[in-house]
Formats: C-alpha cells, sequence, structure tokens
C-alpha cells in the first residue's frame, strides 16, 4: 500500500510446483525459468538497459546449462538413487535427476521416536549412508539415524550464497552416497 507503484515479479511463473513445495530455486531447470522472469521484470522498469540486461541473463544462462550438464554428468553412474533428508527442500532436485528423497521431518514437525525406528529401517533398506541436513536446521534427528546406520551427516544449504557453486557441491555429494 506504501508503494502502489511497485513491480512485483513473481518468478514461479511458469514452474511446474510439485505439492506445494515452495522450494522452486534449487532445480537448475526452475532456476533458468526464474532467470528469464527476473529479466522481463527488469526491462519492464527499466528498458533503456534492456540489451544489458539480455547480455547477462544470456551469461548467466549458458552458466546454468553447463551446471545441469556438469550434475546430470555427476548423478549418471550413482546406483542408490534414493537420497536421505532431513528437511524434504530437494523435490525438483530429485524430479531433475531421478533421484527420490526420503525425509525426516515432514510438514515442519521434528519425527517421533517411532518414526525414527522406521527411518533407520528404511535407511538400512536403501543402503543409505549418508544424511543430508541444511545447517540452517537442528541436525539432532539427522545424527541419531547416522549413529545408527554407522554413517554420517553432510550439511548441505537449501540457502546458498554462490548458487552456482553450492548446487555444484550439492551434486558431489550426492553422487557419493
Amino acid at each position: 500500500n506504501m508503494n502502489q507503484q511497485m513491480l512485483v515479479v513473481n518468478c514461479s511463473k511458469g514452474v511446474e510446483l510439485i505439492n506445494n513445495d515452495p522450494h522452486i530455486w534449487l532445480s537448475v531447470k526452475n532456476a533458468e525459468i526464474m532467470v528469464d522472469n527476473i529479466y522481463q521484470g527488469l526491462i519492464q522498469i527499466d528498458p533503456s538497459n534492456q540489451e544489458y540486461y539480455l547480455e547477462n541473463k544470456e551469461k548467466y544462462l549458458e552458466q546454468l546449462d553447463e551446471l545441469d550438464e556438469n550434475i546430470t554428468q555427476e548423478l549418471s553412474n550413482k546406483k542408490n538413487k534414493k537420497i536421505m533428508v532431513y528437511h524434504p527442500a530437494w523435490t525438483y532436485f530429485c524430479k531433475d535427476y531421478g533421484l527420490e528423497q526420503i525425509p525426516i521431518e515432514e510438514g515442519g514437525k521434528e519425527p517421533t521416536p517411532k518414526e525414527i525406528t522406521e527411518l533407520i529401517k528404511e535407511a538400512r533398506e536403501n543402503n543409505v549412508s549418508v544424511i543430508f541436513a541444511s545447517p540452517e536446521f537442528n541436525t539432532e534427528s539427522a545424527e541419531v539415524i547416522a549413529t545408527e546406520i554407522n554413517g554420517e551427516v553432510v550439511l548441505i544449504s537449501t540457502l546458498p550464497e554462490n548458487y552456482l557453486e553450492s548446487m555444484g557441491k550439492v551434486a558431489e555429494a550426492f553422487a557419493k552416497d
């Protein structure tokens, strides 16, 4: 209400939502759509610099394409397609690269002792040895499960400072398990 002239850009326009999961940026393919949406917003408010924005958009899209190819290659030899994650933020990433996430917490709720027992059983059945958790969340449940399966907790951020670098590291981490 204070700034009626402010343009609000819906970066998710054109992204196919899965189960209303808001973590759309954790897909490189979705990031490409988001970059174009941001570009469209920028040229709408500053059309005199369209060429500049277009040049930067195209450069970044090239980097995203290269990242996507690298991730595809990195994960192509992964035999175990199941990954255990503390927070179920990797839906779109998993869809893009043929993985399946097994979440520890759901709906923002810590698992009960019974659910932890079931998760340990599921991790063992699926030969999961790494639990992926975010430094932004409490990792206690992930650590309990990792201890029980003789595994480890690996921290990966869903809110990286450097998107390209971080997503490459995520792919490396997922490929090792």
